[in-house]
């Protein structure tokens, strides 16, 4: 018997041909010799059987095997599962989690059900497991989006009675620095040489709020930016004065607001009057400190990623130019929710920024386009114009 593909061949065998006698081969067109040589074929031929049962059933027994070659393998993967089942008698052997257990499902609701007593137990406890863990799914979701929703609700209601709180705060605040006279805020005394006040003009009037204010001209005022705020106040000094924390905490506060964190950035590398190597600048971090903020300077070039841990930003009156790609990222900052506090002086840069003895770091400064004529071009008006307020060129005579 021979075996081909998926089809039985059954092998022909012939003997004795050697044996037919030669002289016949010699009459060849003989009707004799074709009668002989059927004769001897027919006598001398047999086909081999090689177990006459197996060879007549062997078509039968590859379309079966086919058939149920994947039961055969479930069978063979369940039964020893199913009997260290039955001597753990642990959860954790069952089949709740096993993709075979819904092909085990038909074959026990099938007519054709060949599981034995231990195995149809294994398989109803899998299927009583796994139906147990998708209720307490969702339960555990549906108590959970319970939980969510209740949140959410009682999230929405503290979010809005923050937000109540915080906008309560920021009008208190601006009272409270309305009540400060710009003498106290600088803390001009009796001296020889008394700081002079400069003057901030609004380009967009209504997004701005006049804080301090003297004769019509503006020292200080604020405006949101989107999720921001940006101070302007004109004089340097409100951050040098030795004996100014009282105003400076107010200052934080109102920039920081009620939820804030406390992380103040101060740039430097632009010419600044004010930064934390300046000597006039030793009180600032002390006052800053008082105020239980943090303070550390930015170096140029001023970008996002340095930007990423403040809250507030302080620039000090540059007299160095700031780059386009600082302005944006300044901007971008306040937009996003950061703080600015811009210090500047107009009618002082206008005066002395071509005097070299007179700018900071002895006027090794970038002043390339800058124009004393033009006071658009005084860098600190590069910065506060993105928000709608200039710097002017006058001061304040109080």
């Amino acid at each position: 018997m021979a075996y081909s593909l998926t089809t039985l061949n059954r092998k022909t065998i012939y003997f004795l041909v050697s044996k037919i006698p030669k002289l016949i081969f010699k009459h060849k067109s003989n009707k004799t010799f074709n009668n002989t040589i059927k004769r001897l074929l027919q006598e001398f031929s047999y086909v081999e059987p090689a177990h006459d049962a197996l060879v007549r059933g062997w078509e039968k027994l590859l379309a079966w095997k086919q058939k149920e070659e994947e039961s055969l393998l479930l069978q063979r993967r369940l039964i020893p599962a199913a009997d260290e089942w039955k001597i753990q008698q642990q959860i954790r052997f069952l089949w709740n989690a096993n993709p075979r257990l819904d092909l085990l499902k038909k074959v026990l609701k099938s007519d054709d059900n060949w599981l034995n007593k231990v195995e149809t137990e294994f398989v109803q406890r899998s299927l009583q497991r796994r139906r147990n863990n998708r209720r307490g799914l969702i339960i555990s979701v549906s108590g959970v989006i319970l939980i969510l929703s209740g949140l959410t609700f009682f999230s929405f209601a503290k979010v809005r009675e923050l937000e109540k709180a915080s906008e309560q705060f920021e009008i208190d605040s601006i009272k409270v620095l309305g009540e400060f006279p710009i003498n106290i805020a600088l803390n001009i005394t009796d001296d020889k040489d008394p700081p002079i006040p400069g003057d901030i003009k609004a380009l967009n009037e209504p997004p701005w709020t006049p804080l301090l204010k003297h004769n019509n001209k503006v020292f200080a005022m604020s405006r949101k930016y989107h999720k921001g705020k940006v101070l302007a106040i004109a004089h340097d000094g409100i951050l040098t004065k030795r004996d100014n924390s009282g105003f400076m905490f107010v200052v934080l506060n109102f920039l920081n607001g009620i939820n804030g964190n406390k992380q103040v950035l101060i740039s430097k590398s632009h010419c600044e009057f004010v930064t934390l190597n300046e000597k006039q600048s030793y009180s600032l971090a002390k006052n800053i400190k008082k105020s239980s903020y943090e303070i550390e300077d930015i170096s140029a070039p001023i970008n996002s990623t340095k930007l990423k841990e403040a809250n507030i930003l302080i620039i000090g009156n540059a007299w160095g130019n700031l780059e386009n790609d600082e302005l944006e990222a300044i901007e971008q900052f306040v937009s996003k929710g950061g703080k600015l506090l811009a210090v500047g002086l107009g009618w002082s840069w206008k005066k002395y920024s071509d005097q070299p003895n007179k700018a900071p770091n002895g006027g090794n400064c970038n002043q390339k386009g800058q124009d004393k004529t033009k006071i658009s071009t005084y860098p600190m008006n590069k910065l506060l114009e993105q928000f709608g307020a200039r710097f002017e060129s006058s001061w304040i005579n109080l």
